[in-house]
């Protein structure tokens, strides 16, 4: 039998999402709520109605919409903004309600009443380019449209977008009365061509003199500067930095994990001083091209300041190449070059971290120091292997045999160095993860393991971080939920830029009945790690849902899914819930066939989540609410 075809067609794709909407949500839930519903009743689906939109998909902060004609998604687009506008200007700026827009015309898969291709995806990485109540769209659509509606246009350059290989020429719409007919920006564009014509016709020659340039860099070259008023949050009052993933220049592709590790130790030194905000590991990994536009990456993180780099490593040598760049300013802040040998690799790192600091003009509080100068002395061989474990500990969400893969790696740890505690620490936190979710075969043996193994590395070094938040974790499995938030305190007064500790501490908080106290550290969570957000999302979704907040449980289980995140059976069962919760049955069953197809083994008595609350009145009042949704008790779903 033949396999079934794809169904395509060409369309045009608006996607549109609220401006910070998590921080008007946690301002005034019911107030956003209302006034989102009120804007969407009487004047966004009107006009998608009157220029013939179809919604594809809602948000609790945005709309993806389908058009058959492009004119009619940019004129949608403009007259819903500008209506906006004028709706929301007697409003206090910070509690304005703005929509960024992005649309996009190409070839879409039907999937159901679904819609997917890159078509969608440029549609969505735009709308992330455009401003507060602005409009972003591609060439090709400038091309339809330029003569066609009462806007101007500015040409914002060629934008590398995540997961698209090639650059996309974009356009931001100008809604002003005055930009009606201009056209900014094309100017650098020919010039551009220009001059790199000049270059090719320039010869061989010149382009040894160029490469050389390029590989000395004897100057500190400025970047596009970000803009304030294009950043996905609000920059902190402290120093904020993001560290990209360091360039492996060694020509072999098997070194990738030393930069990595690099990279994520830098992060680890960085995220324990206290006077920095710093961005965590897991929404930096994205940007691993080394031609990423500096200013978008603060942009899309919401930080100042970002740190860029290069390791060379060949046989016991290293060779790593950083700079630190004022994103606002575009400029360099320091440039250098760090030579040495793998044994040196803990105190080429600490200069780093110092530099930064010193750089960012941070004064270090007592103590913390400290972290910047340890040295436990691993070996090469020791270093590779813990680097290993802790980039599959990290991926174990979507590949769960990295679980037990990095396991693996921190016994060898542990076998070889001996005085190492974040080996101990690695090793607990495989443990704890296990049984946390649902994923141990023995949970009472496998608890003691990780309790075993955490107080090892607290032996060896109480105050590092890994070593708290390993004891944190096996406290709770092993049923001292009260002692491991009391750690989990602590460690965030040291390092307040962990978010996986923020998360981990809102878990706890969810866990033991607190959960009007878990919001904060989540937020928290997510706004360290933006790119990362997926599983936060799901943690937060499952704070609102025991507050009963069920309309905010949807809007941030939506938001997820049109993310693309992955979604525990957790995150699918709230979800589901709390739709049944609000009397929409109908949508409560579809996310629950979501459910059954992801994990077709699911059923009540062997629910992890349930297991992990603290008091026997929570359990019992969340499994009731489960059962009312139709979650299946003793076995497995079956239809």
């Amino acid at each position: 039998m033949a396999p079934e075809r794809e169904e395509r067609r060409l369309a045009a794709i608006l996607a549109a999402d609220m401006v910070a909407y998590s921080r008007l949500m946690e301002a005034d839930e019911s107030g956003t709520i209302a006034r989102q519903k009120a804007n969407r009743k009487d004047l966004i689906d009107p006009r998608l109605a009157e220029h013939n939109g179809r919604i594809v998909k809602t948000m609790g902060d945005g709309l993806l919409v389908e058009f058959a004609s492009v004119v009619d998604a940019v004129q949608c687009a403009v007259a819903i903004q500008r209506a906006m506008a004028e709706r929301e200007a007697e409003v206090p700026e910070d509690r304005r309600i703005r929509y960024r827009v992005g649309i996009n015309t190409g070839d879409i898969i039907i999937d159901g009443d679904d819609i997917l291709g890159d078509g969608v995806n440029v549609a969505a990485r735009l709308e992330g380019l455009a401003e507060p109540g602005g409009i972003c769209i591609p060439r090709k659509v400038f091309h339809e449209v330029r003569n066609k509606l009462d806007v101007g246009y500015e040409f914002i350059g060629e934008q590398k977008v995540k997961n698209i290989e090639t650059p996309v020429p974009v356009y931001r719409v100008l809604l002003a009365p005055a930009a009606v007919g201009i056209v900014i920006g094309e100017r650098r564009l020919s010039r551009l061509r220009w001059r790199l014509g000049a270059v090719a016709a320039g010869g061989l020659a010149l382009a040894v003199v160029v490469v050389a340039a390029v590989w000395w860099r004897p100057w500190a070259p400025n970047v596009e500067a970000a803009r304030p008023e294009r950043m996905a949050f609000p920059l902190p009052t402290k120093p904020s930095i993001a560290v990209l993933p360091f360039e492996n220049m060694s020509g072999n592709p098997e070194q990738d994990y030393f930069a990595e590790g690099l990279t994520s130790d830098l992060i680890t030194d960085l995220s324990n001083v206290s006077g920095l905000f710093v961005i965590a590991r897991n929404s930096t990994a994205n940007y691993t091209d080394n031609s990423v536009n500096i200013g978008q990456v603060a942009e899309e993180l919401g930080v100042r300041y970002i740190l860029e780099g290069s390791v060379r490593h060949e046989g016991d040598k290293v060779r790593i190449n950083t700079q630190l760049i004022d994103a606002l300013t575009g400029s360099t802040q320091w440039a250098e070059r760090y030579d040495g040998n793998l044994g040196d690799i803990f105190s080429l790192q600490d200069e780093i971290a110092k530099k930064v600091v010193l750089a960012l003009s941070v004064k270090l509080k007592p103590g913390e120091s400290y972290r910047l100068d340890e040295i436990y002395g691993l070996s090469p061989e020791s270093y590779t292997l813990f680097l290993n474990a802790e980039t599959l500990l990290s991926t174990y969400a979507t590949d769960i045999d990295h679980l037990l893969k990095s396991r693996e790696l921190f016994e060898r740890v542990v076998e070889q160095a001996h005085n190492f505690p974040g080996g101990y620490a690695g090793l607990s936190r495989t443990y704890s993860i296990a049984v946390m979710g649902g994923y141990s075969p023995s949970p009472v043996e496998e608890a003691k393991e990780a309790l075993r193994w955490a107080r090892k590395a607290w032996e060896i070094d109480e105050q590092l971080e890994m070593s708290q938040v390993a004891m944190a974790s096996a406290f709770h499995v092993t049923g001292k939920t009260d002692k491991a938030i009391r750690i989990l305190d602590k460690t965030l007064v040291s390092a307040p830029s962990n978010a996986d500790a923020h998360a981990l501490l809102g878990n706890l908080l969810v866990w033991a009945g607190r959960a009007e106290e878990a919001i904060d550290p989540i937020n928290t969570a997510i706004r360290l790690n933006p790119e990362f957000g997926s599983p936060y999302r799901t943690y937060l979704g499952i704070a609102n849902f025991t507050l009963g907040k069920y309309e905010a449980v949807i809007a941030t289980l939506e938001e997820n899914s049109f993310r693309g995140g992955p979604i525990s059976d957790g995150g699918f069962a709230v979800w589901a819930a709390a739709y049944n919760e609000l009397g929409r049955s109908d949508e409560a069953a579809k996310v629950l066939d979501r459910l059954f197809d992801s994990y077709p083994g699911f059923h009540l008595r062997s629910f992890w989540l349930l297991r992990q609350f603290v008091r026997p009145e929570d359990r019992n009042r969340l499994a009731e609410i489960f059962e009312r949704a139709d979650l299946p008790i003793d076995r497995p779903y079956t239809r």
